[in-house]
């Protein structure tokens, strides 16, 4: 089987080409593409991850329809409308049976990414663990949101330990920040207190369940006089700059948790030194907590978000 697919065609350039595909192996399964998206992380792999050679297939954000299943796959059958996640997971190794299939060591994380998305075909490797039969009530445009936006949002959440009336914080009403935002107020959040400056964002954030936004300038006194100088119990960095990350640190509360969507330390050769570089400013007369980490696995969470 061949695909026309986007791919990686040198530094800043992508092409439509014919891939080869092969047939499904063990584990693995072919997928028709019905939706995918373009991801930023798409415009990283492109213009500053030279470490990705020209004909990498692009894409790792979409939801299809079962084409071939691969020998051992036991979940799926030819016909069934799925949704992949943007990071794949074997099920076996010692990360995966911990649950955080985002780290599997057998398909070499952080590199365990899904390519291939953007074109007609992609497979899936370690399928079983890897995709979900997406519900009849979910289309394909809000069920490509669990993929990998929503998922990361709800996972900064999850590896927070989130808890039900808890205050929360979350820097940045972005694609991700927004779906922080809605996963937070279906977990049960007590208060949502937004950031961000964007008027268009500010009236999304409202609308999925922030109960205050506030602008960026003074936001940590603001934060520090609405808890009465407590802080927030959680706090989300969900832009990626370091005066944010601080501020996260600087509005949560003595044992509390900030939770990063990015790294707290630079993946070599990744970014070029002015991006992602995520320095924890000194915290532990604070007791706090920090997570990190990317897209979370699927769960029945990330369809109840997605509805």
């Amino acid at each position: 089987m061949n695909s026309i697919t986007c791919v990686k065609a040198g530094t800043g350039k992508v092409e439509m080409k014919q891939v080869p595909l092969g047939e499904a192996g063990p584990g693995e399964v072919t997928v028709r593409t019905l939706m995918a998206t373009v991801c930023g992380s798409d415009m990283h792999f492109v213009d500053e991850m030279e470490f990705l050679p020209a004909g990498t297939p692009m894409g790792h954000e979409a939801v299809g329809i079962v084409e071939e299943v691969g020998p051992g796959v036991t979940r799926f059958k030819q016909g069934d409308r799925v949704a992949a996640s943007c990071l794949v997971g074997c099920g076996s190794c010692d990360r995966c049976m911990e649950g955080d299939i985002q780290l599997c060591q057998t398909f070499g994380s952080p590199l365990n990414l899904l390519f291939g998305c953007q074109g007609q075909y992609f497979k899936v490797r370690g399928a079983d663990v890897s995709m979900a039969v997406v519900p009849d009530g979910v289309d394909n445009e809000h069920a490509v949101l669990a993929t990998d936006i929503l998922s990361t949002g709800l996972g900064a959440l999850e590896r927070a330990g989130m808890k039900a009336g808890d205050t929360v914080a979350i820097f940045a009403q972005g694609p991700v920040g927004l779906c922080a935002t809605a996963s937070a107020r279906m977990l049960g959040a007590g208060k949502i207190i937004a950031v961000e400056s964007v008027p268009e964002r500010v009236a999304m954030a409202k609308q999925f369940g922030a109960d205050v936004v506030l602008e960026p300038a003074e936001v940590v006194l603001r934060i520090m006089g609405m808890t009465n100088n407590r802080g927030v119990d959680l706090a989300v960095e969900a832009l990626g700059h370091q005066t944010t990350f601080e501020n996260c640190c600087m509005v949560t509360r003595a044992g509390g948790t900030v939770s990063s969507n990015w790294r707290l330390r630079r993946l070599p050769h990744a970014h070029p030194p002015h991006r992602r570089q995520l320095h924890p400013p000194p915290v532990g007369h604070h007791a706090l907590s920090l997570r990190a980490g990317r897209a979370w696995r699927s769960s029945s969470h990330s369809w109840r978000a997605a509805r």
